[in-house]
């Protein structure tokens, strides 16, 4: 597949950019900085209005800063027109030709560029094969299922050879089985063509199953940047854990090296004084033998979700979220044991 090779992959660095809409209103993005290792795929997440979109924006050209710099390669894009930067977009929305079929889609940046029509056969050809299109080269947007559109998308920002993929949440408009498949097929063709990809969601499920690292961006902020079980398992501050889903946060001090709670004492390198255990509903170990280890727990409600239970348990005036095997079939008014295996909690100052 030499021919769907970019011509060149390129880091991304946003240097202490500030956005903002309206003149008189807040900055989106305040004193935004974030760096896209060259070959890999990072994640955007964060919630509904934190300024992800508008840092791809900015990226793409069709929005200017108001302060900062934004780097392709080492070298500031500002200057370049959205035609110009070596990167391609794919939007939530396919945005395809109704009147070209698939493979007249896919062609059209070629086109643009002058390509000669052998080379455009060849290149469409191979996009077709990487995206596993082959064999609806003449269908027309109105004749391919969602799956297929975002396909025809991905192929036609991919064959013009970019050195920066931009995703901003392709897949959120597709059904949760498509959702998967895309996911796979993101992911092995970015591993396929070494391309920096700069990928926006606001689903944790999604940016943890595609990404090498994760950058959560809260309030125009980058709050956290990392591997994907860094951040989960090591949030930076509560308002990250809160974000990432971490629904036990148990509040107690710490004192000469160690948390003192309502789950006992936890080793930790936190400086003295208040500070909260965050403790992922995962993490907690339920044991329905009376004798077993830990501290005695008394659900107080248990929901069946097919591959687990979620069980709501009270200790000692404490309540905790807990998620189980489908073997733990507790029920609300049991007694059972709850213990939090070492290195499963994160202490934060607060």
């Amino acid at each position: 597949m030499a021919d769907a090779v970019p011509q060149r992959s390129a880091d991304v660095r946003f240097d202490g950019v500030v956005a903002r809409y309206d003149r008189g209103g807040p900055p989106v993005l305040d004193g935004f900085g974030l760096t896209v290792d060259e070959g890999t795929l990072t994640s955007l997440l964060g919630p509904s209005g934190c300024g992800k979109t508008t840092a791809l924006r900015l990226l793409a050209g069709l929005l200017a800063p108001l302060a900062g710099d934004i780097l392709v390669g080492g070298r500031s894009v500002l200057a370049l027109p959205t035609h110009r930067r070596p990167l391609a977009v794919v939007f939530q929305q396919p945005l395809l030709f109704p009147h070209l079929d698939v493979t007249g889609n896919i062609g059209f940046g070629l086109r643009m560029q002058g390509l000669d029509r052998a080379t455009t056969r060849r290149r469409v050809a191979d996009m077709l094969d990487l995206v596993h299109l082959t064999g609806l080269e003449s269908r027309r947007p109105a004749q391919l299922s969602g799956g297929q559109e975002q396909r025809v998308a991905l192929a036609r920002a991919l064959v013009v050879r970019p050195s920066v993929l931009l995703l901003d949440e392709p897949l959120s408009q597709l059904d949760a089985g498509l959702q998967q498949e895309m996911r796979e097929l993101v992911r092995t063709v970015q591993r396929e063509l070494r391309l920096t990809t700069l990928f926006v969601t606001h689903d944790q499920e999604e940016a943890a199953a595609l990404s090498d690292r994760v950058a959560v961006m809260l309030d125009g902020r980058i709050a956290q940047h990392g591997p994907p079980q860094d951040l989960y398992e090591r949030p930076a501050s509560l308002s990250v854990a809160r974000f990432l889903g971490t629904a036990n946060l148990v509040p107690g001090v710490v004192r000469e090296g160690s948390w003192t709670g309502p789950l006992g004492r936890i080793a930790t390198g936190a400086p003295d004084g208040a500070a909260t255990l965050a403790v992922r509903q995962e993490s907690l170990v339920v044991d329905l033998d009376p004798d077993a280890d830990g501290l005695p727990a008394l659900v107080t409600d248990a929901r069946y979700r097919g591959t687990s239970w979620e069980l709501d348990l009270q200790v000692d005036g404490t309540v905790l979220h807990a998620v189980t095997a489908p073997t733990i079939k507790a029920a609300p008014g049991d007694l059972v044991r709850v213990r939090l295996p070492p290195g499963h909690g994160y202490v934060l100052p607060g």
